[in-house]
C-alpha cells in the first residue's frame, strides 16, 4: 500500500516577483512531527487541514495572517489577489484587498506562477 500523505504548498507574490511571500504549507497533521520539540519550530506557516487542500475556513484564516498583514507590511495601496477559484465562496474582505477570480482552467494561461516558479520551487 503507497502512503497518501499530501500536502498543499501556498505559493504567493505580486506581478513583477520583488516580493513573495512566505510559501505556507497545508497539511494534516495538527502539529507534524518533523516541528515538535526538540526540533525548532516550523519555518513557514503551516495550517492544519483533514484534506490538506485548501478550503473556505484555512483559506481565511491564510488570507488574514499571511496575505494581508505581509501585504500590509509593504504597502497601504489597493491589491489584487488573482486566483482560479477562491474557496471561500466570496466570504474574504479587508480593505485594499480584492480578490479576482479567472474562469475555470485558466491557469495556465494567465497565472505567472504557473509559467515556470512553481516547477523552480518543486526542484528546489
Amino acid at each position: 500500500m503507497r502512503a497518501k500523505d499530501r500536502v498543499t504548498a501556498v505559493l504567493c507574490m505580486n506581478a513583477d516577483g520583488s516580493h513573495k511571500l512566505p510559501i505556507a504549507i497545508i497539511g494534516k497533521a495538527g502539529r507534524p512531527l518533523c516541528v515538535r520539540p526538540p526540533a525548532p519550530g516550523c519555518p513557514v506557516p503551516y495550517f492544519s487541514q483533514v484534506s490538506s487542500w485548501i478550503v473556505g475556513p484555512t483559506m481565511a484564516h491564510w488570507f488574514a495572517s499571511v496575505l494581508v498583514q505581509e501585504v500590509r507590511r509593504v504597502t497601504t495601496e489597493l491589491v489584487f489577489l488573482i486566483m482560479e477559484s477562491a474557496p471561500s465562496d466570496g466570504e474574504l474582505k479587508e480593505d485594499g484587498v480584492t480578490i479576482v477570480c479567472l474562469p475555470p482552467n485558466t491557469t495556465s494561461m494567465y497565472q505567472p506562477l504557473d509559467k515556470g516558479i512553481i516547477s523552480a520551487v518543486k526542484r528546489r
